[in-house]
């Protein structure tokens, strides 16, 4: 069953980029040993689904590695980026 793009019986973390600029997203693996927890790049306006069964670090950078904020998370929720002060969890 999907709900927004989350598979709830896998389970995920759908990651939005609601600001006008580029971020680099990781999500931890605690959960998924077999996932990845690299920085990957996402577009304003992108979103994209990391598939956890548990809780999960959300980490954002903007331009350099010393701005950079974050939020821990369980999974089937959706994670917004509006900019390294105002991320939302819902």
């Amino acid at each position: 069953m999907l709900v927004g793009d989350i598979d709830m019986e896998m389970g995920g973390i759908l990651v939005v980029n609601a600001s006008s600029k580029p971020v680099h997203v990781f999500v931890s693996k605690y959960t998924n040993k077999d996932g990845t927890d690299a920085w990957y790049p996402l577009a304003p306006g992108g979103r994209d689904t990391w598939i956890r069964s548990g809780y999960e670090v959300v980490g954002f950078k903007v331009d350099t590695d010393s701005e950079q904020a974050g939020v821990y998370v369980k999974t089937n929720t959706e994670v917004t980026f509006h900019g390294l002060a105002n991320i939302t969890v819902s």
